[in-house]
């Protein structure tokens, strides 16, 4: 999937709940705080018929990205709709251009750990992806199979309270083999991958759909194959009418 936008920060002063996975009240008016910031933000870019990457090409902590799947050139995404069977969690999916408010994920820090505001995100370094629409979590399990191939089923789960160690995500280079620098910061040009840390399996996609045109996104394998490639280059998105 490649990067394909990036936005402002969010004060993520990850502080939590170990034993319920809620987050202090503390951090929820931080991250309230900037989604109130970044509306507006929002809304400017909208009217101006176009979105800017950031200016030094960081992926920080707040960031608002937008991934497409190189192999396929469709958009993760995500919606207020349940899986029918496995773990009738919502639904995650890709699907074609051009980009909306469904397609964008704001990178956080993982559970259980800290990271100062606006902070660049390295390499090898676990992060959470909140959809922004429904503000559930990037999620999957070992136990729960994809509903087409039966690789590794992936979901979104919890909200701006709720979250648990399912959520982490390492960030890494695509590489075809596992002798490659995984050193410095993931910037907005750089093709890189997923890893669900609990399972080990790597975000990924391909030409199935669950139904319709949405594709079908699960966990499979070790990160190394053209399917789990999540990493292109920054792009602008024309404008659209204001109720569109």
């Amino acid at each position: 999937m490649g990067l394909t936008r990036v936005d402002e920060y969010v004060m993520a002063d990850d502080r939590h709940d170990s034993n319920l996975g809620r987050f202090s009240n503390s951090h929820n008016n931080l991250v309230n705080q900037y989604e109130e910031q970044s509306s507006s933000t929002y809304q400017r870019q909208h009217e101006q018929g176009h979105y800017n990457s950031m200016t030094d090409g960081f992926i920080r902590y707040g960031s608002h990205i937008v991934l497409k799947h190189n192999a396929t050139g469709q958009l993760l995404s995500s919606h207020p709709v349940d899986y029918r069977a496995g773990s009738k969690q919502q639904e995650v999916f890709a699907c074609r251009w051009p980009p909306d408010e469904n397609h964008y994920w704001i990178i956080l820090p993982a559970f259980g750990e800290k990271r100062k505001a606006a902070d660049v995100v390295s390499y090898n370094t676990p992060v959470r992806l909140r959809h922004k629409m429904t503000r559930r979590n990037l999620h999957s399990h070992s136990d729960v199979a994809s509903p087409k191939t039966n690789q590794q089923e992936v979901n979104c789960y919890g909200d701006d309270q709720i979250s648990d160690i399912n959520d982490n995500w390492l960030v890494q280079r695509h590489s075809y083999t596992n002798n490659y620098d995984n050193s410095g910061y993931w910037m907005v040009n750089d093709v890189i991958t997923l890893r669900h840390i609990q399972t080990g399996a790597t975000l990924h996609s391909h030409n199935i759909t669950l139904y319709d045109d949405l594709q079908e996104v699960t966990c499979f394998g070790p990160g190394h194959e053209d399917n789990d490639k999540l990493g292109d280059s920054p792009v602008s998105i024309k404008r659209r009418g204001p109720d569109n």
